[in-house]
């Protein structure tokens, strides 16, 4: 049974670390097809085949923890966080696989390929088979294990290449395109930095970068701004928020080359021993324009030509490489003999050499394989807080006492025609004299606003020359203390604003100092009158909790 190209039997569903929700439909070319259409919206309902195969190929045993408390298909947690540059990440996911789809048993789902993974982390599976093979009938949970620290923020979109053998109808093979999000991170980068990397709206960080002198420069700010200069110099943040700054930096021009194996086409014939059936052992040694060794081979025994030795990659730099090939005498105290050498350019595609040697027939004849690729630019970033300040307070007069609701974590300062009342860090003042007072808020991020000015034309006047009373404003406990040489008998009365009488004493014999206790009443301005047979003072007090 012919699937389409772009066929897929099972009902899929990603799991949301990736953000994502797709569902794949299985299209044949014959009655199956109506079938399994008609059976979509109740597959949505009742079937979900959760697969995540984020891993290299081949059979990779990793240490995951399966959660076999599920029992649902799916993939479990549901939400994982998702990962950020530059923090170390790890995250075992387990997967709950369904047995059958559409009354059709699934006998196994393995993996073909994966291409496009996220840079810096490694997937691995826990399947001991194959391919990552899992046999949902055995088995109904499978796991993965995702590590490492991502490189580079971004979208990707792995491919996924997977069959699944379905019962009666046989194995499908089909592509999962798989977005995968990785944010930004906070780097604390060696070669830059934002200072200031934290403050409030309207703030200039200036940009300090050490790494100089490569090809080319690109940074983004997250503001909407980008530059390709080596030194930025400054940039504004006007608004509040989390940006994130790119710093793009491209080393040079062109590819970067590596060597990925040899191969021996022929060799001159300088190998033998005086043994008739003598055939070569071959290996390698490859060295640099300066001689350092950088790879000995493997003996491959008992071959002449088109021998292949696969090399432990080898990043080749602007020079000339030497491979010389030997052939190895197993016999006590007999010398290894050489069949010569050849020389390649580092900085070139794959391609032959050969050289001869002297006095023996025959050829060396070398392939040097070289894989290219484009040199990628290098990204690294900072993250840049910036905060908005408190909203400006708003000032009342009360009496002779400016005021604002009191609010946590601010700090206040009053200001005097602009000038700083160093004393005055409450959230009230007593008007001192005439001009424009100021209200300054600082929070927690040590961000500041100003309230509007209220100005002071006049300074209401109060027959209090025999008394002064503090703290005042207070939260209800004043202490009143008698000047000069006041004393002698007085009587006492607090009224509110709208003049009612709240308590009332007579007949008081003052001390030096006297307390009252006003803790009971309510926030706002109250007078206290204090008279004798001569005099009557008022005291404006403000009460705030």
């Amino acid at each position: 049974m012919e699937a389409t190209k772009n066929s897929i039997l099972l009902l899929i569903r990603l799991p949301d670390v990736f953000h994502i929700d797709n569902f794949y439909r299985a299209l044949f070319r014959n009655d199956l097809s109506l079938f399994l259409l008609q059976s979509l919206a109740i597959m949505k309902r009742t079937v979900s085949v959760v697969m995540m195969f984020l891993i290299a190929l081949g059979v990779s045993m990793a240490q995951c923890t399966i959660d076999s408390t599920q029992t649902t298909p799916g993939v479990y947690p549901g939400a994982s966080p998702l990962p950020q540059v530059g923090v170390y990440y790890n995250q075992d996911l387990t997967i709950v696989f369904p047995t059958e789809t559409l009354g059709l048993q699934i006998l196994s789902v393995q993996l073909n390929s994966v291409t496009g993974t996220v840079p810096g982390l490694t997937w691995t599976c826990n399947s001991p088979f194959p391919n990552c093979t899992y046999y949902p009938n055995q088995s109904i949970w499978g796991c993965i294990n995702v590590s490492g620290i991502p490189l580079q923020a971004g979208t990707y979109t792995t491919v996924i290449n997977v069959t699944a053998d379905i019962q009666l109808v046989g194995s499908q093979t089909f592509d999962i395109n798989l977005p995968s999000i990785v944010e930004p991170g906070i780097l604390n980068n060696p070669g830059f930095e934002m200072i200031p990397d934290s403050g409030c709206s309207s703030l200039l960080s200036t940009v300090q970068n050490t790494v100089t002198g490569e090809y080319s420069y690109n940074w983004t700010f997250g503001n909407g701004h980008s530059l390709t200069l080596e030194q930025p110099g400054s940039v504004q943040y006007d608004s509040a928020g989390i940006y994130i700054v790119t710093r793009e930096i491209v080393p040079q021009p062109g590819f970067k080359y590596y060597l990925t194996g040899i191969t021996v086409n022929s060799i001159p014939d300088a190998y033998s021993d005086g043994i008739v059936s003598d055939v070569a052992d071959l290996y390698l040694k490859i060295t640099d324009t300066n001689s350092v060794h950088l790879e000995t081979s493997l003996i491959i025994n008992n071959q002449t030509s088109n021998v292949y030795f696969p090399i432990d990659t080898i990043q080749l730099n602007n020079e000339n490489y030497e491979v010389q090939v030997w052939d190895d005498d197993p016999f006590i105290g007999a010398p290894d003999d050489s069949l010569g050498r050849i020389i390649f350019y580092g900085f070139s595609n794959t391609g032959n050499a050969t050289s001869i040697l002297a006095g023996e027939p025959g050829i060396l004849d070398v392939t040097y394989h070289i894989y290219t690729r484009p040199i990628s630019p290098v990204l690294d970033y900072d993250t840049v807080y910036i905060f908005n300040p408190p909203a400006p307070s708003v000032i009342v007069l009360n009496n002779d006492t400016l005021a604002t609701p009191l609010l946590p974590n601010l700090n206040y300062q009053w200001y005097l025609n602009n000038q700083l009342l160093p004393g005055d860090t409450m959230n009230y003042i007593a008007v001192s004299g005439t001009g424009s007072y100021t209200l300054g808020i600082t929070d927690l991020n040590n961000c500041t606003s100003v309230s509007l000015p209220w100005v002071i034309a006049s300074v209401p006047f109060y027959a209090s020359s025999n008394f002064t009373i503090y703290p005042n404003p207070s939260n209800g406990v004043f202490h009143l203390k008698a000047l000069n040489s006041t004393s002698g008998v007085f009587d006492l009365a607090l009224v509110d604003q709208q003049g009612r009488v709240l308590m009332q004493k007579q007949g008081v014999l003052f001390k030096a100092i006297e307390s009252l206790h006003f803790n009971t009443l309510e926030n706002g301005s109250y007078m206290l009158l204090i008279s004798d047979k001569n005099n009557l003072s008022q005291i404006p007090l403000m009460i705030i909790h």
